[in-house]
């Protein structure tokens, strides 16, 4: 990893694109927001239900050239409000339902660790760190103060933009990496899901604290998806039988 991550500075520098360059390690504050695609009957439209439109939670990176952490927020718990909007502008705050995934990334062996909530479980997904073949632009733009690029890229279906700092050349983001640069901004599938940095502190951090999640049980990322995908189906079926409507929201 370390040795793609000199050749990516290299090309930049071939190209004639130089930065600043700032320290290598540190937190990064971000707002992360997940719209749901919610198709709403004529009766429960008439109901005027305060269905959330989007989702923000606040999330931090701590980042080295070896390894990365992306998390909750300190102030956002299990019994931390969230910011919700609702379709017409209006904004609620409702009580979180369970922590957000902790994903790890170890830069040196490219290998992945996520431990993440189903249904009042917790389950540790280990595989390899997720790569994106990311295509650079020459769109240039400014985010708290650093000089970024564009890069884009796409995985099936899904599509990502991202606006990324050589200024601090470290391949590390929001759970994705692979740029010779921290990702300062990241849009998913349109801004699906977005990744906005509002706050950078650039200091030492403690190794102590980039350690893998051990909590849960252990699968890889084919098995946890079958899981969830068939738990999801059993829920619909069950509610289906009730007479009630199942709502899905898959950002």
């Amino acid at each position: 990893m370390t040795s793609i991550f000199s050749r990516l500075l290299l090309v930049l520098m071939l190209l004639g694109v130089t930065y600043p360059l700032h320290a290598q390690e540190g937190r990064v504050l971000y707002e992360e927001t997940i719209k749901f695609n919610i198709e709403l009957t004529p009766e429960m439209q008439a109901m005027n239900l305060d269905i959330p439109d989007s989702r923000t939670t606040k999330r931090e990176l701590w980042f080295t050239p070896d390894a990365m952490l992306y998390r909750d927020a300190p102030d956002t718990t299990a019994t931390a409000e969230r910011t919700l909007q609702t379709r017409d502008g209006r904004v609620v705050r409702r009580r979180n339902r369970g922590p957000g995934p902790i994903v790890f990334i170890d830069q040196e062996t490219g290998l992945q660790t996520v431990q993440r909530s189903l249904m009042g479980r917790t389950f540790r997904i280990e595989d390899e760190m997720e790569t994106l073949a990311w295509k650079w632009t020459d769109e240039r733009s400014t985010f708290l103060g650093y000089l970024c690029q564009k890069a884009t890229a796409q995985r099936d279906s899904t599509t990502f933009e991202a606006w990324f700092t050589p200024e601090i050349p470290v391949s590390a983001g929001p759970g994705y990496s692979g740029l010779p640069g921290l990702i300062m901004v990241l849009s998913v599938n349109d801004g699906q899901r977005s990744y906005v940095a509002k706050e950078m502190d650039l200091a030492p951090v403690d190794p102590d604290l980039l350690q893998a999640p051990s909590e849960g049980r252990a699968m890889t990322r084919e098995e946890f998806e079958a899981m969830r995908d068939e738990r999801l189906r059993e829920m619909e079926s069950r509610r289906g039988r009730n007479g009630r409507r199942f709502i899905r929201a898959r950002p």
